[in-house]
């Protein structure tokens, strides 16, 4: 029985590292722009010091408290963006997320996939995938995981200052 368990934990492991190599080589490209934050920088940024009567800075402590990995990769180059197309679509027809929305916002269309953990509203992945209508070479890719609800995502945004909703 500690034999199968271990060889499913191994295959686990392994399904995770070659997720995340799916978008790795895209942030060493020069044609892209990558913003990166890990566990550990995670971990620092909810040392911050905020007023406990302000209601926003506590949520957007509690949600950073809870990520693992967030990136975020744009470009606007007709090669790359290519790429990133075919990246996005070959990580999600591998991986068990699901569309739960798609939008038109300030002439972009948004595409958002999620990963939920059990029947909630908690999220342990999101790719949200961003194309700028009036330029099709402009595609933002963000993926973000953790244990996370779904509805403070543009705490997230707002607060990091990140492309996805510009």
């Amino acid at each position: 029985m500690k034999k199968y368990i271990l060889i499913i934990l191994v295959l686990f492991v392994n399904v995770l590292a070659k997720a995340q190599s799916s978008f790795d080589s895209l942030e060493t490209n020069t044609n892209v722009n990558a913003v990166v934050v890990n566990k550990k920088m995670f971990e620092l940024m909810a040392k911050i010091k905020v007023d406990g009567n302000d209601t926003e800075a506590q949520n957007y402590l509690t949600l950073i408290k809870n990520l693992d990995y967030l990136r975020v990769l744009s470009t606007t180059d007709a090669n790359t963006s290519s790429l990133l197309i075919s990246t996005a679509n070959n990580y999600l027809a591998k991986n068990p997320l699901q569309q739960q929305a798609t939008s038109t916002n300030n002439g972009k269309n948004v595409k958002m996939y999620v990963k939920f953990i059990g029947k909630g509203d908690i999220v342990s992945e999101l790719l949200m995938f961003i194309e700028d209508q009036k330029n099709k070479n402009n595609i933002t890719i963000m993926t973000l995981s953790g244990n996370f609800s779904i509805n403070s995502i543009s705490i997230l945004t707002d607060k990091m200052n990140l492309p996805v909703n510009k």
